[in-house]
């Protein structure tokens, strides 16, 4: 059974939908709502009494939870029977699952896609800032959205990604005091490979830290260049939404499609981001003894800039977009090359 359609299967055999993602952006209360949903017929109590002593005074989840295992019990599909045997009696730890399907739950309801419109985010400088950032102290612009890359040559694990689904969750105080949950980043990396790849980071703790850490993360090469990427990318439509020059919306209809669980027509918010660039790419090289002697590109690029507090003086340091330049000898007559006689690509 492919896993892509698993999924489907699955929300559909246990009445999983987006409506639970309206209920609470706690993650310890989805997950275990959802861990309580796949596992319904394992429990043997199962009383409003029992649930709130799991969720507490949280009565739109325990009124959620209650309402899909009551379509669960009087359920007579055999295929949503098999399906649900079949979870029943994987007893593999379902959190990566249950990553993925909160994930789908939470792109669908944002029906958010952002594309990009060339290949240009890695520049090695932001690698070096993003992978020392706490998840936790990025604003990102949505907490879930679709980053399609089908136009370009990403990888992980050797196959070509098509698209990343991200998802971000919160923590209330509560849960942070009494069971040290911080929320939660998902992302689930879909490729020409049917199985889906799903990282989950802890917000307060680096992608570097994550990557020595292990975590047991497949290929973590690809990680550190993927999420570089993506964290770049979601930061610049964050610092620029308001730029028609960078940051182009509009909206798209997707087509009903049973396979993909999409079960009506429906539109969807698509985000396409540019950044200003020479239409000329000259490559690194020609340097010698520390000396350059060739101009070349520098890509656009995060920077962890430093400042000086006007009031109290202190200093502190904050990200800064650096945009696309031209560096080493003649840079400043080639940029003026480029500026006034920009080159246009030949129509074929």
């Amino acid at each position: 059974m492919k896993k892509d359609n698993l999924i489907n299967l699955v929300r559909k055999a246990f009445f999983i939908d987006t409506a639970i993602i309206t209920k609470t952006d706690s993650w310890f209360l989805l997950q275990n709502s959802i861990n309580h949903i796949l596992n319904w017929q394992t429990f043997s109590n199962k009383s409003r009494e029992v649930l709130s002593e799991l969720y507490g005074n949280q009565s739109e989840i325990i009124e959620h939870v209650l309402k899909c295992g009551d379509k669960i019990d009087k359920d007579t599909n055999y295929e949503n029977q098999y399906i649900r045997n079949w979870i029943y009696s994987n007893k593999e730890d379902k959190l990566l699952f249950i990553c993925e399907i909160v994930t789908k739950l939470a792109t669908e309801r944002n029906a958010i896609t952002i594309k990009i419109e060339s290949d240009v985010w890695d520049e090695p400088l932001s690698g070096d800032t993003i992978k020392k950032l706490l998840p936790s102290t990025v604003k990102m612009p949505y907490n879930a959205f679709i980053l399609d890359v089908t136009n370009y040559n990403w990888t992980y694990n050797n196959e070509k990604v098509k698209t990343i689904h991200f998802s971000k969750f919160g923590e209330n105080e509560k849960y942070i005091n009494e069971k040290n949950i911080h929320g939660m980043f998902v992302l689930v990396i879909y490729t020409d490979d049917p199985a889906a790849n799903v990282i989950y980071l802890d917000p307060n703790k680096s992608l570097e830290e994550h990557i020595k850490m292990g975590y047991d993360l497949k290929g973590t090469d690809d990680i550190e260049y993927l999420l570089s990427r993506l964290f770049s990318i979601a930061m610049y439509l964050e610092n620029f939404k308001l730029d028609k020059s960078r940051v182009v919306i509009g909206k798209q209809i997707v087509k009903k499609n049973k396979k993909k669980h999409i079960l009506s027509d429906k539109q969807i918010t698509v985000i396409r981001l540019k950044q200003p660039k020479a239409e000329a790419i000259i490559e690194r090289e020609g340097i010698e003894k520390g000396k350059i002697n060739v101009s070349f590109l520098v890509k656009g690029h995060w920077r962890n800039q430093s400042y000086i507090n006007s009031e109290s003086k202190e200093r502190y340091n904050k990200l800064k977009w650096i945009d696309s330049y031209f560096k080493g000898k003649d840079k400043d007559k080639l940029q003026k090359i480029i500026e006034i006689t920009p080159i246009h690509r030949r129509k074929k």
